[in-house]
């Protein structure tokens, strides 16, 4: 502490001889400085793109994109891949694996970890470098999760085996360090990561918590209905209250929307084994065919043509009415039928919402604006007089309006009728006599700059510029002012003060003046011989001392001892 009071001393006392114009050229000095900093860290800190799951399929980039609308995250698309700043993609891959909005086979997202492998290596030291660096891009993604300090993955891929020996289902393990209780939804979340991430079966993996030496395992699907019916109750009321609120906030202040929502989140599997029809998948084929025919004919004698006589009768003369013959024919043929089958398995995840309710409470206040501007206009009085109550008589009809058309907008808002098995949800619409509080307040507005909200990234930039300006006109301003002073003419010392020339004596005066009697500055003081060598054996002494301490004490001893 003290070399710093000395440090800031000096620098007060260099400080203290400068002139005003010495110091202002320091502080534009200063200035320059920190805006050349500034500048760098401008232009060099922009966030380096890269793809937040390379080589996925273009579902799963279309998946991660609605995950970042979601969660108002910086990112660009660029040809459909997603592109994220480097720094946060462990994040965001955490995040996104807490919200289950990982691909189920996440395998191809490690796949492209090694960027460079040497052709010298095998193929097995190739895959065990692709572990390695799949277990610690796993082990980053695991520690970035909320609630998570460190962690670490060992992955157990055995290696693909010969025939007759048996074979070994992958697993892995991984030892997670928690700031707070390790919950099961957390270790789903671990345990399908890293089953996802090398085609893991999800109940080969085990989850250790490091700080209480326990181990999880993930749950079944089937155990998952309770808390997935809690979540999707969950975001069905949150989603609908919203859309509600927002709807009728802009026009009633003060309106109080409260939504219960039924969900059916039982999975169903549908398996439909059919037979297709002949020319759409089943044929007949021939598989064999024997055949067998033979045909023999013996044509009759007839008479030769022209006239003849008929005193005699001759056989030979007439035809006969048909011929004789032989005729065999023998078939057999045999045909193997094929049937096309068609077998479709159909896995309905259902979550949709199957009956909605919602209640609606509008404040008094609201009703009575809608009675006064119905009313005809009164002509101008030279003193404001009080807005009127209206009736309880004439108030009655327009809330029976007014919640009549809000029940059937709410109505249009929560029709569940597109799903299956669906009941119509009821809404309830009142009026509550007292206003809530803060009812008129004026709305708190975000705070922005030039309009544009802080905790944007527009507005932090302009933040930047802003302060780049600033800098830039300070130090501007210091260096006119600089010049400014350098520039003025400075008044010129007199002959007088330059040669210090005595002030004139008066010409009447005879005494000039009378000097006294004083002490001489050194008084002579003669030194002998032995003055001289006793003085000069002191100095003597005095450097061995200070430079050869032992050497020193050791002759002090002997001195003495008298030796």
């Amino acid at each position: 502490m003290s070399r710093l009071q000395k440090v800031i001393a000096q620098i007060n006392a260099a400080m203290a001889r400068l002139n005003t114009s010495q110091k202002l050229l320091i502080a534009s000095v200063a200035v320059v400085m920190a805006m050349t900093l500034l500048l760098v860290q401008l232009y060099s800190g922009k966030n380096e793109l890269v793809p937040l799951m390379p080589g996925a399929s273009a579902e799963d980039q279309q998946r991660a994109l609605r995950f970042l609308q979601a969660s108002a995250v910086t990112y660009e698309n660029q040809g459909g891949q997603v592109m994220v700043p480097a720094r946060a993609q462990s994040l965001i891959l955490a995040q996104m694996a807490e919200a289950d909005a990982l691909p189920g086979d996440a395998r191809i997202l490690f796949d492209n970890l090694i960027d460079k492998q040497s052709w010298t290596l095998s193929q097995r030291q190739n895959q065990q470098l692709e572990t390695i660096a799949v277990q610690n891009e796993l082990a980053q993604i695991i520690s970035k999760m909320s609630g998570i300090r460190a962690a670490s993955v060992i992955l157990n891929l055995p290696e693909k085996r010969s025939l007759g020996q048996p074979g070994t289902q992958p697993s892995a393990a991984a030892t997670v360090f928690p700031t707070r209780a390790l919950d099961q939804n957390t270790v789903d979340s671990i345990a399908q990561l890293v089953a996802g991430s090398r085609g893991i079966d999800p109940k080969n993996v085990r989850v250790i918590d490091g700080t209480t030496n326990r181990q999880h395992k993930a749950r079944e699907e089937g155990t998952l209905a309770a808390s997935t019916y809690l979540e999707y109750v969950a975001a069905v009321e949150s989603r609908k209250q919203q859309q509600l609120q927002e709807m009728l906030a802009s026009y009633i202040p003060g309106v109080i929307v409260t939504v219960h929502a039924q969900v059916d989140v039982t999975t169903r599997r549908t398996e439909t084994n059919s037979i297709l029809p002949e020319g759409k998948g089943s044929v007949s084929l021939l598989k064999s065919d024997q055949s067998k025919s033979r045909e023999e004919t013996h044509p009759t004698t007839g008479g030769e043509p022209g006239p003849r006589s008929n005193t005699r009768e001759d056989i030979s003369g007439f035809a006969s009415s048909q011929g004789a013959g032989s005729k065999e024919t023998t078939g057999d043929s045999q045909f193997q039928t094929e049937f096309g089958r068609e077998n479709r398995i159909v896995v309905d995840p259902r979550g949709n919402p199957t009956k909605i309710n919602a209640v609606v409470n509008i404040p008094r206040p609201y009703f009575v604006e809608v009675w006064r501007s119905r009313q005809p206009a009164a002509a101008p009085a030279s003193t404001p007089a009080p807005a009127p109550e209206p009736p309880e008589n004439d108030l009655q009809p327009i809330v029976t309006a007014e919640t009549a058309r809000i029940k059937g907008e709410v109505e249009l808002q929560i029709d569940t009728s597109a799903g299956a098995e669906t009941v119509k949800g009821e809404v309830q619409v009142s009026m509550i006599p007292i206003a809530p509080a803060g009812l008129g307040a004026p709305a708190v507005q975000p705070a922005s700059i030039l309009g544009i909200p802080t905790g944007t990234l527009a507005a932090e930039g302009l933040v930047k510029n802003i302060a780049l300006g600033g800098l830039a006109l300070l130090a501007l301003s210091m260096v006119l002012v600089t010049a400014m002073r350098t520039t003025k003419r400075e008044p010129l010392p007199s002959a007088e003060e330059l040669v210090g020339l005595p002030p004139a004596l008066d010409s009447g005066s005879e005494l000039v003046g009378e000097a006294g009697e004083a002490e001489s500055a050194l008084t002579g003081i003669e030194l002998t011989d032995d003055d001289m060598r006793t003085r000069k054996v002191s100095e003597q002494v005095a450097d061995l001392v200070s430079e050869k301490p032992e050497d020193a004490a050791r002759l002090l001893g002997r001195w003495i001892s008298g030796s």
